[in-house]
């Protein structure tokens, strides 16, 4: 899947203003909850980039089974 960069750069700022929102109505604090949702954002990036699944374990040299 290709990513369409121009529709991601159009939606940038509406997204921003929502995880914005978002981070802003925690409660308990919200730069924490702000910075968890990046992480775990970050990671699954990652592993949607590298084709990796949760079923893909990996073998004793490291190569999924």
């Amino acid at each position: 899947m290709q990513l369409d960069t121009s529709q991601a750069n159009k939606d940038a700022p509406a997204l921003a203003q929502r995880l914005a929102t978002l981070s802003a109505k925690q409660t308990k604090q919200p730069l924490n909850w702000l910075a968890n949702f990046m992480g775990v954002a970050e990671f699954l990036a990652r592993e949607t980039r590298t084709g990796a699944t949760p079923f893909q374990q990996p073998t004793a040299n490291g190569a999924p089974e």
